[in-house]
Formats: structure tokens, C-alpha cells, sequence
């Protein structure tokens, strides 16, 4: 503890007379104490400007358990698909209408077109016509169509025209013509535009072309029809006499068209 020094003074004042009452008054002595502390190593005078730092206090964190972190997990999740649900909406609130619904991702594109009644395949349209004439008026009719009788290319082409007509014909009556003939040279078949038969494009039936109209001698069969058999079976191409009645099918290249899109 601090040592001080005590020094004690006596102050002496002299009465003082008052006339009042001519009595004297006594002397008063005022003694003044002073203290004076005297500092040493333990003690050092207060300085203002060194506070004491007040330590910060310590947080306790709250202990995660289980349920906490599932909850937690929860949450996140479906803040998550609230998010994602407001981002779809907004999108499809905010999308303007397809001014062409038919039209591809491109601008433009180019397509081909059968007008009604005609069946599109392969860059073609066909015609199967239900009236019965002869091979020559039956390609007439295809002319006034804008068409002419079908000229087979493919195997495909043949596969498309067979598995149409084994719906069409309900018996092995009902035949349609097609565009092979060989009027212009015996045993020579050319298609209609004058192109001459690919034999490995050729879809005969068993023991044709013949020569001859069956018993009736004096009519060829100069013209081809194709006629239904009783399996399914690509080879269905007969020889027929061009005077008989039959259906036919026509074919014409498809309409090409451009649809825009803007």
C-alpha cells in the first residue's frame, strides 16, 4: 500500500474588536491538514486515456442435432422448387404465341404436297382409281389428272403400291393397270415414257409375261395389270389383253411448296 506524508499547520487569527457590543471576540485557529501521497512501484497515477479493453463475450453456439439438420435440409429444398416453379411460369407467362404452329425451328422450309384424294410416297403422288376402262382410256383418265399410269422404280415403290392394294382388291376379280406394255414391239416391255423394263426391276408372277390371253388365241396380252394373290407376295404383275376392263393407278411427281414462318 502507498505510504503519505501528513503535515499539519496552525493558523493564529487575532480577535478582532466590534463595536457593538465593544466585546472581544476570541482568537479562531484554522488548521490545515495536507496529505500527500506518496507514490511508489505498486502505485501509479490514473491515466484516463488506458482503459481497461472488456474482453468480447463468448457466444455458445446451439448444438445442431439431427432433426435440425433435416429441417434444414427441408427447408433448402423446397425454397429450391418454389424458386424454380416461379422461373417456369414466369417464362411461359412471358412467351409470345408461335405466330405459325406448323412451322419447323428454321424460317422457311421446302416441302412436298399431294392434292386431295392422292397419296403421297417417295416424292410421288398416286391416284387409285375405283372405275373400271380399258388400259388405254385408263391412261387417258390419268392425263386428264395431270398424271399418267404408275412407272415402278423401287422395290419399295412396289412393297408400297402391293400392301395398298391388298386393301383395295376383296378378290382376285378386281385388278388395276399399270404403265408396262409391249405394243410398240413383241416381248419388248417399256413403261409409259418410253423407258425399256429393268429386269431386276421386274415383279412377274409364276409363268409370266405369256404370249397369249389364255384360251383365246387371237388376243396378246400386251399390257400389265397387278391383281391380288392369296399371300402376301410382291410378284403379282400379269399380262393382260389391253382391251380388258380394269381399275388403274395413277401417279404424278408431288407439288412443291415453301411455308414461311415469321
Amino acid at each position: 500500500m502507498a505510504a503519505a506524508e501528513v503535515t499539519y499547520a496552525d493558523v493564529k487569527l487575532p480577535k478582532s474588536k466590534v463595536k457593538a457590543d465593544n466585546r472581544l471576540l476570541p482568537e479562531v485557529t484554522y488548521s490545515e491538514v495536507r496529505r500527500l501521497r506518496k507514490l511508489t512501484e505498486d502505485s501509479q497515477p490514473f491515466d484516463s486515456t488506458k482503459t481497461r479493453k472488456t474482453q468480447p463475450r463468448r457466444q455458445i453456439k446451439p448444438r445442431l442435432t439431427a432433426e435440425r439438420a433435416a429441417l434444414l435440409v427441408l427447408s433448402v429444398l423446397l425454397a429450391a422448387a418454389v424458386i424454380a416453379l416461379s422461373v417456369t411460369l414466369t417464362d411461359a407467362s412471358y412467351r409470345s404465341p408461335p405466330t405459325c404452329p406448323t412451322c419447323p425451328a428454321v424460317q422457311n422450309e421446302t416441302f412436298l404436297t399431294c392434292e386431295a384424294g392422292w397419296e403421297p410416297h417417295g416424292g410421288n403422288c398416286y391416284y387409285f382409281s375405283t372405275s373400271k376402262s380399258s388400259w388405254t382410256d385408263s391412261r387417258r383418265s390419268c392425263t386428264d389428272l395431270g398424271s399418267d399410269l404408275v412407272k415402278i422404280d423401287s422395290r419399295e415403290e412396289q412393297m408400297f403400291l402391293e400392301s395398298r392394294l391388298r386393301g383395295m382388291m376383296m378378290n382376285e376379280t378386281e385388278k388395276f393397270w399399270i404403265g408396262l406394255t409391249d405394243l410398240t414391239e413383241e416381248g419388248q416391255w417399256f413403261w409409259i415414257n418410253g423407258s425399256s423394263l429393268n429386269e431386276s426391276l421386274s415383279f412377274w408372277s409364276e409363268d409370266q409375261p405369256g404370249s397369249k390371253h389364255g384360251g383365246n388365241k387371237t388376243k396378246d396380252k400386251d399390257c400389265v395389270m397387278m391383281r391380288r394373290k392369296r399371300k402376301d407376295d410382291l410378284n403379282n404383275w400379269f399380262g393382260r389383253s389391253c382391251d380388258e376392263t380394269n381399275r388403274s393407278i395413277c401417279e404424278k411427281a408431288a407439288n412443291v411448296s415453301q411455308r414461311f414462318c415469321l
